[in-house]
């Protein structure tokens, strides 16, 4: 009974976004029947293919059946829009955050051009939604309010619509969580229409539910707003990477915002090389490393930085493997092991001069993929205290890409993307669909939105302080 209301909630939710967008007025082209049935067919054909953990955490028959009732719902014709909102619930349902389905370069790029761009940013703490970031032109100030509805939807309406959509690892929604708090704004629009003016609903302070009207705007005022109110936001240097030494105490903070730097990988190497020759030099006793929403990248870059935190070799990752037997259902007899040295795999030696002081880890929801793989391998050794909130992606069990990693559908031209192998860090048997859980836990809160405070590093920063 348990497996056909999963499936029935599946398609109560397409139904619903149905309804829920109509008020949407954005032009987008209309594709028919067959377009659309050639469409589903080729993106079904690549993910039952090519993903080695589509039935890791449902039964395949549940997948089928899945694939086939939304199959079923293609009878008329759709735009772009209304048919990834019929594609997208089987992220969700098979619980792999490396499979997305996003509207075509086409639509994406009409999508910015729009005029009226809902000008919120929003973040979701304990299934509530809050203001992290206002730039409307509201003469209510509304950071760190949380909101109870926009228009007609209400956050209940607009979650229950995400979390049902969005992937995620497992059974941890974090990283659903993760991509609403960095794209609020995308996935309301998507889901739930355009308007020229949106009315926020909103509890005050002390506790009074009221509304206001504010009027949507274009990207680029939006933006221009974001750099005025909040200059610091952005401005890192290309490779993701800050340090700062605090003498004092003997501490070293070091960001690391990404595994895929927007410079050469030899020029990230060689500014973690720098990172570390300053940590020594200072002397530091303590490092703190910073992957709060670092959201993955290249696997090298992770065994790279890990190497100058060990004082012996080290296993990164355990195995990898890919599709072997696309008809099969049992996880090892559907794939099979595949050497990927480039993944991590196999014993890896420190780096001379390594840092061997302590180590503390900042993570949250926005931790993912190559992210959690440098925790999973700190974790595993014991090597670091970790602070914040449960990570985004899986320790134990990851999707994961090879050099083609994204698709074009025909006629749609719908990127998706899927996982094409998968990385064990430790036995499958210890998975029990839930990311890294920290040592100590610490929950941003609202009012951290009005001001400058980093409540997860100060916990960090006095950790240190009482153990010195």
């Amino acid at each position: 009974m348990k497996k056909t209301k999963h499936i029935f909630i599946l398609c109560l939710t397409f139904l619903s976004n149905q309804a829920l967008s109509q008020v949407a007025k954005f032009d987008l082209d209309t594709f028919s029947v067959d377009q659309l049935q050639e469409d589903f067919t080729f993106w079904r054909h690549k993910i039952e293919y090519k993903h080695p953990l589509l039935y890791l955490y449902t039964p395949k028959k549940e997948v089928d059946r899945c694939f086939d009732s939304l199959y079923q719902q293609i009878s008329y014709p759709m735009t772009e829009l209304e048919f990834i909102k019929l594609l997208t619930p089987i992220a969700a349902f098979i619980q792999d955050g490396h499979n997305y389905v996003i509207p075509s370069k086409t639509a994406l790029d009409s999508i910015r051009s729009y005029d009226y761009l809902f000008p919120l940013e929003l973040a979701c703490m304990d299934g509530r939604l809050y203001v992290s970031r206002d730039l409307s032109l509201s003469s209510v100030p509304l950071t760190g309010l949380e909101i109870t509805a926009i228009n007609t939807a209400s956050t209940k309406d607009m979650l229950s619509v995400f979390l049902s959509n969005l992937g995620r690892d497992g059974n941890n929604n974090q990283h659903s969580y993760a991509a609403i708090n960095e794209s609020f704004r995308f996935y309301f629009h998507t889901y739930f229409g355009f308007d020229s003016t949106y009315v926020v609903h909103y509890r005050t302070k002390d506790n009074r539910d009221t509304s206001c009207t504010i009027s949507g705007r274009d990207l680029g005022a939006i933006n221009k707003e974001k750099l005025n109110r909040y200059p610091n936001e952005g401005q890192g240097p290309a490779s993701g990477l800050t340090l700062n030494i605090i003498d004092s105490i003997n501490t070293a903070v070091l960001g690391i915002k990404t595994f895929s730097p927007n410079i050469t990988n030899r020029k990230f190497r060689s500014e973690i090389l720098a990172c570390f020759d300053s940590i020594r030099t200072a002397n530091t006793k303590n490092l703190i490393l910073d992957l709060r929403d670092n959201s993955g990248g290249n696997p090298h870059h992770v065994k790279f930085i890990l190497q100058h935190l060990f004082d012996e070799p080290f296993e990164q990752a355990k195995e990898c493997r890919v599709v072997k037997n696309k008809y099969e259902e049992d996880f090892l007899t559907r794939t099979r092991k595949q050497w990927y040295p480039w993944y991590g795999l196999g014993k890896f030696n420190p780096k001379k001069n390594n840092y061997s002081g302590d180590v503390f880890v900042l993570v949250n929801e926005g931790t993912y993929s190559a992210g959690v793989i440098f925790c999973s391998v700190l974790r595993k050794y014991k090597r670091a205290d970790f602070i914040g909130d449960e990570t985004g992606g899986n320790p134990i069990v990851m999707a994961g890409y090879l050099i083609k990693s994204s698709w074009e559908l025909p006629n749609t031209k719908i990127q998706f993307g899927s996982g094409t192998l998968c990385t064990l860090y430790e036995d499958l048997g210890l998975n029990q669909g839930r990311g890294l859980v920290p040592d100590h836990i610490i929950k941003i809160l609202p009012e951290d939105f009005l001001s400058s405070k980093d409540r997860c590093l100060e916990y960090a920063l006095q950790l240190i302080k009482e153990n010195k």
